[in-house]
């Protein structure tokens, strides 16, 4: 029997087979100013967790932030490939809603 545990944005944390308990984590080594360690450092420290719990958190959430920016950046593409764009008068009525002429008091 095999059965997963993923985290909030779905990548896997561990994984159960057989009965034995298997961590699915990477690690590897970053290097970042002396500035931004002590940074992290303080940050783990009121929140009470690890340097490294903090900097895997962060990872995870640039990746997270980078796969949807990068999917939705692909999607316009399509779009744009199947000549689905917006008209004039579309754009208009959307900018007008907020921007106000120059011309009104």
């Amino acid at each position: 029997m095999s059965r997963t545990l993923t985290n909030r944005f779905g990548s896997l944390i561990f994984k159960v087979n057989q009965g034995r308990l298997e961590a699915m984590t990477a690690a590897f080594t970053v290097r970042v100013s002396d500035e931004t360690a002590s940074k992290l450092t303080q940050i783990a420290e009121k929140l009470d967790r690890s340097r490294a719990y903090m900097a895997a958190e962060a990872i995870e959430a640039f990746v997270e932030q980078q796969e949807w920016q990068l999917a939705e950046i692909e999607a316009g593409l399509a779009e744009a490939d199947r000549g689905e764009f917006a008209s004039a008068e579309d754009v208009a009525k959307v900018v007008g809603k907020y921007v106000k002429s120059a011309r009104q008091p």
